[in-house]
């Protein structure tokens, strides 16, 4: 396991593995980590790339976020873009993302602030963020709640209308483009099992690195 405990400062990029990886203070570069817990409420200064089972992230990141686990969960201020993978994928109403977000998962929640484009495939798909550019999404289920904001234009993917609440705005057109009837079933399904791919591949090498550092 490894620690930045609250307060303790790491003048360099952070490579960390173990069961749990916990930066509670300040990292004054990249956080590369593979774990089975990876938490971050402190402050990193560059980027954080981490595989893990689960992922929390509530602190300042000043650069870009790239995450891949079971349970991806970020709630916190994020200067660059964030990109993230998993079964379960949860960006909360805390967030403040600068730029572009992409996430893959079987359930998305989409939340907070996000200051560019976002582009999502899930199962379920549901979004109450405001969204400053367009928003992009693919899945059985799509769902805006009253509280959602699309800056741009609204795209989406689904055999069914997504399910709009009569508070959501979206500034720009509405497009909705059908699966080709054969393939009805099988898009989210074949987005999610690439995204799937991509994680466990992202995680081996993530490990592997580490590992020979």
């Amino acid at each position: 396991s490894a620690r930045v405990a609250e307060g303790e400062v790491v003048n360099s990029t952070l490579y960390a593995s173990g069961q749990d990886v916990k930066v509670l203070g300040t990292v004054e570069g990249d956080v590369f980590c593979a774990a089975q817990n990876v938490e971050i409420s402190g402050i990193v200064q560059g980027d954080v790339i981490c595989a893990a089972q689960n992922i929390t992230i509530t602190g300042i990141v000043e650069g870009n976020v790239r995450v891949a686990g079971q349970f991806v969960s970020i709630n916190g201020n994020v200067s660059g873009s964030a990109t993230a993978l998993g079964m379960s994928v949860d960006m909360g109403s805390g967030n403040v993302i600068g730029r572009d977000v992409t996430a893959f998962g079987q359930a998305v929640t989409l939340d907070g602030t996000i200051g560019r484009d976002t582009l999502t495939a899930g199962s379920s798909v549901m979004s109450s963020a405001k969204i400053s550019r367009d928003l992009n999404a693919t899945g059985d289920t799509i769902e805006l709640t009253s509280a959602a904001t699309v800056g741009g234009s609204f795209t989406y993917t689904s055999t069914p209308n997504a399910t709009v609440a009569s508070g959501a705005q979206i500034v720009g057109e509405t497009q909705h483009l059908l699966p080709e009837e054969t393939q009805a079933t099988e898009t989210v399904t074949s987005k999610t099992s690439y995204a799937m791919s991509v994680l466990y591949s992202f995680g081996s090498f993530l490990i592997l690195g580490i590992v020979l550092l």
